[in-house]
């Protein structure tokens, strides 16, 4: 993706700023039981899925955390994935979808892009967030940025 069209998306960076001055603080109750492939050995790191001193409040199916940020259930590359849908003022729609599509193509094609956990899954996940009708979605592994002209 060209740097000028990266721009229209407000870019990667400018969106991460927004985001830590828009998302309230959650506070709840004290951490609940957690999801048992979360602790499973080799799946992630301890530290980062659970830091000590956080609450933390499992959310099965999708959420919405607060105005214009909705936890989105997206089962596929791993049993209880999520992404993130956030919608600014102007009703701009972006989608936070970390790893519910390996890249670009694969979110364009409704596809995992690797071998993920359950392949059908997956690929009805990405149809769900198509479905948003979003103006740009974020992906974890590549640096591009989708929008539906892609």
């Amino acid at each position: 993706m060209a740097r000028n069209e990266r721009r229209a998306c407000n870019g990667r960076a400018s969106r991460r700023r927004a985001l830590k001055h828009r998302c309230p603080p959650i506070r709840d109750r004290p951490r609940r039981q957690s999801s048992p492939a979360a602790k499973a050995p080799l799946y992630t790191v301890p530290e980062w899925a659970f830091p000590p001193n956080i609450d933390l409040t499992v959310v099965h199916g999708d959420y919405d955390v607060a105005p214009g940020i909705r936890i989105i259930a997206t089962p596929g590359h791993t049993p209880g994935h999520q992404s993130v849908l956030l919608e600014d003022r102007d009703r701009t729609r972006t989608i936070v979808c970390c790893q519910a599509a390996w890249n670009v193509s694969s979110f364009a094609s409704a596809t995992l892009g690797d071998a993920g956990w359950d392949q059908a899954t997956g690929a009805a996940s990405l149809k769900k967030l198509h479905a948003l009708n979003p103006d740009c979605v974020l992906l974890s592994h590549d640096p591009d940025e989708w929008q539906p002209s892609q």
